[in-house]
């Protein structure tokens, strides 16, 4: 092994580590933009090292995935709504995605290389620092806050962190699964030290979704803890080894406490709890209940009981919906990742206004899936909807870390994608670098991947 193939393999992992922590951080542009092309060009030179692999059958679904960038060329030239908007992104945002996935596809090579377990145990922890990031900066943010102020709480701080809740929800959903995976797998001298990591890791994406009062991050959140005790419970070994130390035992009851605590609390004070199925029938009807077209024109419609539906989950839906039915008409979309939904809107319905009468614009839905459909239509959805749930078949059947983890993120970011509006420029890059990397962990080339740890 050459000193540069060394470098870059240990390069690549901080690099990820640095962008991930940084990906949804607003003003990091220019650092992103860096990140990406020492990635990428890192990462061609690996993909070169390689080049025997990527021509092998198990490569095919990173072919795929990189063939969407072919289609969008192809929709620009002959399918284009409004060629300078879609040139525009395609320079921008595109370009973004296609480093992020060949820098995806360099550092998957590069892990799946590691035979050493404590070089690759090393190379994932740096990469789950990474995803600290997100939990870690707002709680820093806010503790200043408190300095800064003397209040002890700040109502929708992620306004000034974050700008929108949606980073919480997609960034600080991830780390969860990392952590409960290690804790599942790592042996007894060192499980300790990954459940005192999960209690602080754990309480702080707790307390970025509690502050933030993200609906979505706290719904994910309930479920992969419902998942991990049932996960946990039935590992017994885990309790028959009595492998916690005592003050990690207690330091996971304090965290389990409060996590409690801040659950049904947040749950008491959000309305959309109170009768989601009653709103969701509503919802669903968008001939019948037009307030989702014109806010200003149309009143917010009454459930079943004769309440006032939840604004929040009702244009989730309808708006989800109203995307449906014009995916079905526009099967090959308009081009654009923001603004496809009303422009289309505007064509199908003469009365629709994307305006809210607090002047909010709203020029796609709240669900990233939909719209993405809406823009590149359903060939440019399947371009990565079949990699990325290929790389989960795949992993299903292997051992180790990485197949472990995308068996918990793949099912969780898609429901994420489809319940949050997330057409922005770097959510859609990091859905290309993790597609990219977990296609590459999951070939069979990655022969350590494939051995229990």
């Amino acid at each position: 092994m050459t000193a540069i193939t060394k470098y870059s393999r240990h390069s690549l992992a901080i690099l990820a580590a640095i962008l991930i922590a940084v990906w949804p951080l607003p003003g990091t542009i220019a650092l992103r933009y860096t990140l990406l092309t020492l990635g990428g060009l890192s990462s061609v030179y690996i993909i070169i090292k390689n080049r025997g692999t990527i021509f092998t059958a198990e490569f095919r679904y990173v072919w795929i995935l990189m063939s969407f960038f072919i289609w969008l060329i192809i929709h620009l030239v002959l399918l284009s709504s409004r060629f300078d908007q879609q040139l525009y992104e395609l320079k921008g945002v595109w370009l973004r995605a296609f480093f992020s996935a060949t820098f995806g596809i360099g550092l998957g090579l590069s892990l799946s290389q590691i035979e050493d377990r404590n070089k690759s145990d090393m190379a994932n922890g740096i990469i789950i620092a990474g995803f600290f990031g997100l939990p870690l900066i707002f709680f820093l943010r806010y503790a200043q806050e408190i300095y800064i102020t003397g209040n002890w709480l700040h109502a929708n701080f992620f306004t000034q962190t974050y700008l929108s809740k949606t980073p919480v929800v997609v960034f600080g959903s991830l780390l969860p699964p990392l952590i409960f995976v290690k804790i599942l797998q790592e042996p007894d001298g060192k499980k300790n030290i990954w459940i005192a990591t999960g209690v602080v890791g754990i309480s702080l994406v707790m307390f970025a979704h509690y502050f933030s009062n993200t609906k979505n991050g706290i719904l994910y959140f309930m479920i992969m803890l419902a998942v991990f005790a049932i996960k946990l419970f039935k590992s017994r070994k885990h309790f028959a080894n009595h492998t916690a130390s005592k003050s990690s035992m207690i330091l996971a009851v304090i965290a389990l406490a409060l996590i409690s605590y801040g659950l049904i609390s947040h749950i008491k004070k959000n309305t959309a709890w109170s009768e989601p199925w009653a709103d969701f029938k509503i919802a669903v009807d968008i001939e019948n209940n037009q307030y989702w077209k014109n806010s200003s024109k149309y009143g917010l419609p009454t459930n079943e009981h004769g309440l006032g539906v939840s604004e929040t989950l009702y244009e989730r839906v309808a708006w989800m919906v109203a995307g449906l039915h014009l995916i079905k008409e526009y099967p090959l979309g308009y081009g654009l990742l923001e603004h496809s939904f009303s422009a289309l809107a505007k064509e199908k319905w003469a009365d629709f206004n994307p305006k809210h009468v607090n002047g909010e614009t709203r020029g796609s839905t709240h669900s990233g899936w939909t719209d993405f459909a809406l823009g590149f239509g359903v060939p440019g959805l399947a371009l990565v909807l079949i990699p990325f749930w290929a790389s989960f078949f795949r992993a299903y059947y292997k051992h180790g870390f990485w197949p472990a983890y995308i068996c918990w993120a793949v099912p969780l970011i898609s429901a994420i994608y489809l319940t949050t509006e997330v057409a922005m420029d770097y959510f859609f890059e990091f859905l290309f670098f993790i597609t990219a990397l977990f296609s590459i962990l999951t070939i069979k080339k990655s022969n350590h991947a494939q051995q229990k740890q």
